[in-house]
C-alpha cells in the first residue's frame, strides 16, 4: 500500500488486515525533516506518522524473503527503509525506539512501547 494519506494509517490498515502487531523501531526520517520540524516548532513524530501527499510504498517482508528482496531492490536502484518488524498479535502497531538517539530499542524495562495512534492526513478542515 502507499503512505499519502500518512504513514500511521498505511501501518494501522497492514496491522489490521493481518491481525499482527507491527513495531516500528526506527523513526524513517531525513535530517532535512527533522530539521524542518525542529525550526518550525513541529513535532517529528507528527510530520512523520501523520504527514500526507508523500508516495511511498509500505510493505511487509517475511525474513525468509528479505536478503532476495533486497538484493533486486539493489539491483533496481530502489531505496529500502526498514522500520520495524511484524509478529503475531492483534492488529495493533507500537513505536518501540528511542527518543534520544533513534535506535532499535532493546528488549529492558528503560523502554517506553506505545501504541501508535491510527491518525492521517486531513484533507478538509472544518
Amino acid at each position: 500500500m502507499d503512505s499519502s494519506d500518512g504513514l500511521s494509517c498505511s501501518l494501522y490498515e497492514l496491522a489490521q488486515q493481518s491481525d499482527n502487531d507491527l513495531f516500528i523501531n526506527k523513526l524513517p526520517v531525513s535530517k532535512d525533516v527533522h530539521d524542518f520540524a525542529i525550526r518550525n516548532s513541529y513535532d517529528v513524530e507528527d510530520l512523520v506518522f501523520f504527514g500526507g501527499e508523500e508516495y511511498e510504498t509500505v510493505a511487509t517482508i517475511s525474513k525468509s524473503n528479505f536478503k532476495m528482496v533486497e538484493a533486486i531492490a539493489m539491483r533496481q536502484n530502489i531505496k529500502m527503509h526498514v522500520i520495524g518488524e511484524v509478529t503475531n498479535g492483534t492488529g495493533k502497531e507500537y513505536l518501540s525506539y528511542d527518543d534520544k538517539n533513534n535506535k532499535k530499542s532493546s528488549s529492558n524495562n528503560n523502554n517506553k512501547t506505545r501504541i501508535l495512534k491510527n491518525q492521517g492526513f486531513m484533507h478538509f478542515y472544518r
